[in-house]
């Protein structure tokens, strides 16, 4: 029941990005790096969405020792974390340039174009083999969640929303559990 419920949720984000653009890229294992050539490339200023930097007081999420902050420069934590196991681009609906997603074992980091650098859009937990820095994992309790992050969030049906620091930090709930957790940018809500 945990990998179908992962599939779909794997297929839905990858649909979402399939249908922003045309050009894209999938690679599997080995390297993820890309190349970008001057029109891959571009101001977020210059096309659409507003780039920031993250913010002190954000949530983080902390992955086999490295922190990973929404909107941060994605490349010091690639470099930290190593080959992903899976890496996918496509053309950006937000931005000017590729938005690429790296894919490490129990997460998933989404990255979009600011320039000549890229930076985190959103870190998904694929898995209840990580928890996030407050102990919380796939399918524990909506009870497990206020005890975690409190009462400050904004619900809408099954969708629980932490909002600090410039970023969101966002539980679906299924049957009283926990479904997913993601940690998301508002750089592209701007």
């Amino acid at each position: 029941m945990k990998k179908r419920v992962i599939s779909v949720l794997m297929a839905v984000m990858m649909f979402s990005l399939v249908a922003c653009g045309s050009e894209k890229s999938s690679t599997s294992g080995g390297s993820s790096s890309s190349s970008k050539t001057s029109s891959d490339n571009g101001s977020a200023d210059a096309g659409k969405g507003t780039a920031k930097e993250p913010q002190a007081d954000a949530y983080k999420f902390e992955y086999k020792g490295v922190s990973i902050a929404v909107d941060a420069d994605v490349s010091g934590i690639i470099s930290a974390l190593g080959d992903a196991d899976s890496y996918h681009e496509e053309k950006s609906c937000a931005f000017e340039g590729l938005d690429k997603v790296y894919t490490y074992g129990s997460i998933e980091i989404d990255t979009y174009p600011d320039g000549d650098i890229d930076r985190v859009s959103s870190i998904i937990i694929l898995d209840d083999l990580v928890k996030t820095p407050e102990g919380v994992s796939l399918y524990n309790t909506v009870d497990d969640m206020k005890a975690a992050y409190g009462s400050n969030y904004t619900e809408d049906t099954n969708l629980f929303v932490y909002e600090k620091g410039g970023m969101k930090l966002r539980f679906i709930i299924k049957d009283n559990e926990i479904a997913s957790i993601e940690y998301m940018s508002t750089a592209a809500d701007a």
